[in-house]
């Protein structure tokens, strides 16, 4: 991470935002403790950052619309992943004291143009940062989806509770069944019908609770360490299989809130 961020909030909750590396939480402190995975040499493995114009994998890095093929950059999974402006700089269009506005384009190798902007608001009173997305299509009508990518670290407990799960083909892509637990082991999962907001906790009994208008839910703990709790508006590789289409000028918003909630007295 570079030196340039902008801060938001106080002593009793912290953000900082780099607007250099795609407009990202850089840092998340609760009660004095960072709660945010704040390093890593992996772009795709720090902050919690926007995914636009795509969350999640999008098969062999190929969108087919009107029977035509779009091809993105591969990860090193076989597909493309998590859209393409979550290291690329975004511009500071406003900023106060706990909120900022940043704005970027959607450029090649995404064929439609558009813009997206991302705020974040932080009351440090109520202990919440709010994250909004919101894309703008430009003259042509364009399928879009949009999810934020958290890295929440050193964690003692995660909780979920979903109604279903995407079952996944071998290459970690939905294969259109659902069932309502995921295999056992490590999870790299979507879910859909959240019952009650998910929750990450720490020894010290804050826990973060992440909440959002996203419908699709992705939870990945194969880390050492480390977790992520992902709000998307669909499913990996939706953008092929069931896109949700934006007409010429039209807007696609969707929000994530992070929750910060202090120990339960008597459980600490």
């Amino acid at each position: 991470m570079d030196g340039l961020t902008i801060g938001l909030g106080d002593e009793r909750l912290a953000v900082a935002v780099a607007p250099g590396h795609g407009a990202r939480l850089a840092s998340l402190v609760v009660a004095g403790r960072e709660r945010l995975v704040t390093r890593s040499d992996d772009p795709l493995g720090w902050g919690a950052y926007p995914m636009v114009p795509f969350a999640g994998r999008l098969r062999d890095g190929v969108l087919v619309v009107d029977g035509r093929d779009h091809r993105f950059p591969l990860h090193s999974d076989g597909h493309a992943i998590h859209g393409t402006v979550h290291d690329v700089p975004w511009r500071t269009a406003s900023r106060t004291g706990a909120s900022a506005t940043f704005e970027t384009e959607l450029v090649e190798p995404w064929p439609f143009g558009g813009t997206v902007g991302h705020t974040v608001e932080v009351d440090a009173e109520a202990r919440t940062v709010r994250c909004r997305l919101a894309v703008r299509a430009a003259a042509r009508p364009m399928p879009v989806q949009v999810g934020w990518h958290p890295w929440f670290a050193g964690y003692e407990s995660l909780a979920i509770d979903f109604a279903a799960v995407l079952r996944r083909d071998g290459r970690g892509i939905p294969d259109g069944t659902t069932g309502d637990e995921p295999a056992p082991g490590l999870r790299d999962d979507c879910f859909t019908g959240v019952r009650s907001w998910p929750r990450v906790g720490w020894s010290d009994g804050w826990s973060v609770q992440v909440e959002s208008t996203c419908s699709h839910w992705v939870v990945y703990d194969v880390p050492v360490g480390a977790c992520c709790v992902e709000p998307q508006s669909g499913a990996p590789n939706d953008l092929n299989v069931r896109p949700e289409m934006v007409p010429p000028g039209g807007v696609l918003e969707h929000e994530m809130v992070l929750r910060a909630l202090p120990p339960v007295i008597g459980n600490t």
